[in-house]
Parts: structure tokens; C-alpha cells; sequence
């Protein structure tokens, strides 16, 4: 989901944290009896790039992808000792078949935003874009790989962004490196 946060209807705020973050850990919840069960059991979460850092109009769909890296991380910490792995992937932006990005814009945008949201969405800001067989391919490694690692970071772009934000990390270089690649 894509937009300004305050047109963003309660109903799409709720439907972004169901499916990102309630969907994940009611999911696991269920199942985590029988995943102990069974030796070497792992459990694995798609995240973003999303969950590392943000961008503007996508306040919602960062908040969902945040939480889920933090759930995550912690029940890494809780389940490693049983036996059962945990692993996020983390894509940069994943392209569609079709070559289009898949994003659900809020109903209706203020004039307020409309300029920003304009450059994020019509800007060539973001680096690239990675093949949906890419991310495929990094869940079947990361499901198959006995060791308890537990981030898989996939595509350049989100190699160049993460690097660019530690990069940036000190005070709030980072902040205004986004605003002058977006917003301004």
C-alpha cells in the first residue's frame, strides 16, 4: 500500500497489518507445536527492504514489514535453542511478470501530497527492480540452508540502499539524503 498516512483508510491500515504481520505470526502460532516436533524445522518470513529502512508514502507497508522483522529477529533468539530456524528474506523492489510494480495507492490523496507522491512513483529514485525468480531461488536456499542464519538480503538495489543508509548512519545524513533524492 502506497499513499499519504492520513488518507489512508482504516480499513486499508488493517488489511496491510493483517496480511504483512498478523497473517505471519497467527500463522506460526499455529503451528509452532508441530514445527518442534520435527528436528530441524524452519520457519521463513518474507520481509523488504522495507523492514530495514523507509521511504515516504509508504508508512503503512514499512510499519507491517518493521514489525515483522522485529518478530522475527526475537523468535529467532527463542526458537534457535529448540531446534527450529528462522529466516527472512529481504528483497529490494520485486518486479512482476509483466514487468510492472504492484502497489495498491490509498483512495484518495490530498493535494497536500500530491506532488510527493508524484516523484515517488513517476522518479527513477529507486535503483532497480529484482526478477520475482531471483526471490524464488533465495527462499529455496535459505529454506534448504541448515545453518541458522537468518537474513537473506536479495538484489542490488537492496545491497545499494542498506550500504548508502549505514553509510549515513551518523545524525541525519541518511534522512536528508532521502529527501533530496525524493522529496526535493
Amino acid at each position: 500500500m502506497s499513499g499519504p498516512f492520513e488518507n489512508s483508510t482504516e480499513e486499508q491500515i488493517r488489511r496491510q497489518m493483517e496480511v504483512n504481520f498478523f497473517g505471519c505470526i497467527l500463522m506460526i502460532k499455529q503451528l509452532l507445536p508441530a514445527l518442534k516436533a520435527v528436528p530441524q524445522s524452519t520457519i521463513v518470513n518474507v520481509s523488504s527492504l522495507c523492514g530495514l529502512m523507509a521511504f515516504p508514502m509508504l508508512s503503512m507497508y514499512h510499519a507491517s514489514k518493521w514489525a515483522l522483522e522485529g518478530f522475527s529477529e526475537s523468535l529467532w533468539y527463542e526458537l534457535e535453542p529448540l531446534g527450529v530456524r528462522v529466516k527472512l528474506i529481504e528483497p529490494g523492489g520485486i518486479k512482476e511478470n509483466n514487468y510492472s510494480v504492484n502497489v495498491e495507492l490509498v483512495k484518495e490523496v490530498s493535494s497536500d501530497y500530491e506532488g510527493l507522491l508524484n516523484r515517488v512513483h513517476h522518479s527513477e529514485w529507486f535503483p532497480s527492480f529484482t526478477q520475482p525468480d531471483e526471490v524464488a531461488a533465495a527462499i529455496y536456499k535459505a529454506s534448504t540452508d541448515p545453518s541458522n542464519r537468518l537474513r537473506y538480503r536479495i538484489g542490488n538495489d537492496c545491497e545499494l540502499l542498506l550500504n548508502e543508509r549505514m553509510d549515513h548512519m551518523n545524525g541525519e545524513q541518511y534522512i536528508q539524503k532521502i529527501k533530496e533524492r525524493i522529496i526535493s
